[in-house]
């Protein structure tokens, strides 16, 4: 009796370990360019789009990516798991623009907000600034090229914007 409850506690801990193996193996995570490549790919809205990622930025244990989804701004964030990994945890895109911000709350230890600018070549913008809780910042991209940028906006409870843009601005 005994070694019948030993062979079936074995054998029962054997397929646990196979079928977590097998599960662990499919998970896709955001760990270099080539995963968040197929896990952006994975994504039903993105399934058929042409993807051109800009930047990585990490804080802390969090990650993102912003890209262009057929020339739409987007990006998709992950966070570490126990084993260093980085979990996929939500993504967002802006579609028919050729320039859009995102706010992404509670990033990395310090619990600040980021403000995410995404342009590709077609937008005019180049440089805008706004206001968050009375703050002024100013955002430059410099170029004409697709391209992304972070701006870090100072802890608050609460958190106003306000956006001013110039195209024609030097």
């Amino acid at each position: 009796m005994k070694r019948k409850l030993v062979i079936v506690l074995f054998l029962g801990v054997l397929v646990a370990g196979l079928l977590y193996s097998r599960h662990s193996r499919n998970v896709i995570y955001g760990n270099d360019t080539k995963s968040v490549y197929k896990k952006i790919n994975e994504i039903k809205m993105y399934s058929n789009s042409s993807i051109e990622i800009l930047e990585t930025y990490d804080f802390d244990d969090d990650r993102i990516v912003t890209f262009l989804s057929d020339t739409w701004p987007a990006y998709i964030t992950f966070s570490k798991d126990k084993n260093e990994n980085y979990v996929y945890t939500g993504t967002k895109m802006s579609r028919h623009t050729n320039f859009s911000k995102f706010i992404i709350p509670l990033v990395g230890h310090s619990n600040n907000d980021y403000l995410i600018s995404v342009k590709n070549r077609s937008s005019s913008i180049n440089k805008y600034y706004f206001t968050a809780n009375g703050k002024r910042y100013d955002v430059n991209f410099n170029t004409d090229d697709d391209l992304s940028t972070y701006t870090k906006i100072d802890y608050a409870k609460t958190t106003r914007y306000l956006y001013y843009f110039d195209e024609n601005e030097e």
